[in-house]
């Protein structure tokens, strides 16, 4: 029966619905990430300092918890599984307050508001956490099927682009649409009420449909175990990190990952403050910038296996890093040629997908070389410190820009089309492309630094292989 159960075919209502999650997330997460900064300092009121420290201090908080959540998963047992309960019990309370972030009234003191939207954020990704990191956890558990994971994988790749798309064609036209000129917050408010509550819908057919398999899993531990495996796990946690910091692949991989992650915020928060104050363009039609990067990604997503079986990884992120670099350099030139821009812009956005992609590889193949090395395999923890990179990555680089354009002196409450002082006009731009120019060529130099390649690897197992036959 047990082998019946774990050979079961995924159905394709649970493949689809499985991509469900990432729409719901992209929904609300871009929706921040993206807006946020521009929506607190252009329409609350509040300074970029504040912002720039308050965005730091959450999404630290954010990078934080992954782990307190993720070991506490581990020893969730219930009928439903392991991570599918976390779903039901924070789908909702991560929609609230994901709306709460946007609720507040520009009428209150600036003090009031920062404290609004500080605890709002972080509330919501304590429970984005909560659901995020659970439906991660499900593709392990809905299936033992390796060929299945890799599907589940690729549905969850293309809800992720989905709800990426929906924010950056949708988002500002629709806050324009229902905001108009002099009601843009409210626009903002309402349009983040539409995309949580889209979200909530999305995270009921996930839990609905995706069921995990594991049923072992499903029942308490025995008693007098559970205090026991928490004490091995307590006291191996060190000994792990110490193992894991020895171990050069892992240590570049993460390297080149926080580098990725700290060059997002560069681009992606600065897109409405450059259309803004140094085209002289309303914000809103940034989007098209977004939407034709995003469909330009969806487009080059098919090829990233291809060129990773002809080149390997190494060689494939660096090619990419490389045309990354030279896109956002040849942007900076083109100065306010907004079609140029567009698509210097779009050929960056689409060469992204590949370190997106390859790095989590790129940690697998590490973890396995650390495991020759040092006789021991660490995953979970290994893979804990790459999400860790997508938080704190992302908050060092927010915070970084959010300092730097307020050093610019740039007044944000200007309006549309208002003399900027030099330094603001300079900063935005170096900050929207040479920045990220850089950080693709310093993703180059570790990367090339990394020690395997086809061949490496390839020996690496075959060791590894002969020591386990060995051992047994």
């Amino acid at each position: 029966m047990e082998g019946g159960i774990m050979n079961k075919k995924l159905s394709k209502k649970a493949i689809i619905c499985y991509s469900f999650g990432d729409i719901g997330c992209c929904l609300m997460n871009y929706m921040i990430s993206y807006y946020l900064s521009f929506y607190c300092s252009v329409f609350l009121g509040i300074s970029l300092a504040a912002v720039g420290t308050m965005l730091l201090l959450v999404q630290v908080w954010d990078a934080a918890n992954d782990i307190v959540v993720g070991n506490l998963i581990d020893y969730t047992r219930t009928k439903e599984g392991m991570a599918r309960p976390w779903i039901k019990w924070f789908m909702i309370p991560c929609c609230l307050s994901g709306m709460l972030i946007y609720a507040c009234p520009i009428s209150l003191p600036t003090a009031v508001k920062t404290a609004w939207v500080f605890i709002a954020y972080f509330l919501f990704v304590l429970f984005y956490t909560c659901v995020n990191l659970p439906y991660g956890s499900l593709l392990s558990l809905m299936t033992k099927d390796s060929v299945e994971r890799s599907t589940l994988s690729t549905s969850r790749y293309i809800g992720a682009y989905l709800g990426l798309l929906c924010v950056s064609v949708g988002a500002l036209p629709l806050v324009k649409l229902i905001g108009g000129d002099d009601g843009r917050a409210e626009g903002y408010r309402m349009v983040m009420i539409l995309y949580c509550l889209a979200a909530l819908i999305l995270f009921f057919f996930l839990h609905k449909n995706c069921k995990e398999i594991d049923c072992g899993n499903n029942f308490p531990a025995p008693k007098g175990t559970e205090q026991k495996r928490e004490k091995m796990s307590l006291s191996a946690f060190g000994e792990n990190l110490k193992t894991l910091f020895k171990n050069k692949a892992w240590v570049l991989v993460l390297i080149i990952s926080v580098i990725y992650w700290v060059r997002y915020p560069f681009y992606g928060s600065t897109m409405t403050y450059y259309y803004r104050f140094y085209l002289g363009i309303d914000e809103t039609a940034s989007s098209v910038m977004y939407t034709v990067g995003t469909v330009a990604g969806i487009i080059v997503l098919p090829f990233v296996s291809k060129l990773i079986g002809k080149f390997d990884y190494k060689k494939t992120l660096i090619g990419s890093c490389v045309v990354s670099a030279v896109a956002m350099l040849l942007g900076f030139l083109c100065q306010k040629n907004v079609n140029l821009a567009i698509v210097f812009f779009t050929v960056d956005y689409a060469s992204e997908v590949f370190p997106c992609a390859i790095t989590l590889s790129m940690i697998a193949d590490s973890l396995e070389y650390g495991e020759l090395k040092f006789g021991k395999k660490i995953t979970g923890l290994g893979y804990a410190a790459n999400s860790f990179c997508t938080k704190a990555g992302p908050a060092l680089g927010g915070f970084m820009v959010t300092m730097a354009l307020s050093a610019s002196k740039l007044d944000t409450s200007a309006e549309l089309g208002a003399a900027q002082p030099a330094s603001a006009i300079w900063a935005i731009r170096i900050i929207f492309w040479l920045v990220p120019a850089v950080l693709s060529l310093v993703m180059c130099i570790f990367t090339q630094k990394y020690p395997l390649d086809k061949k490496t690897y390839a020996k690496v197992m075959e060791e590894l292989q002969e020591k386990q036959e060995a051992e047994h």
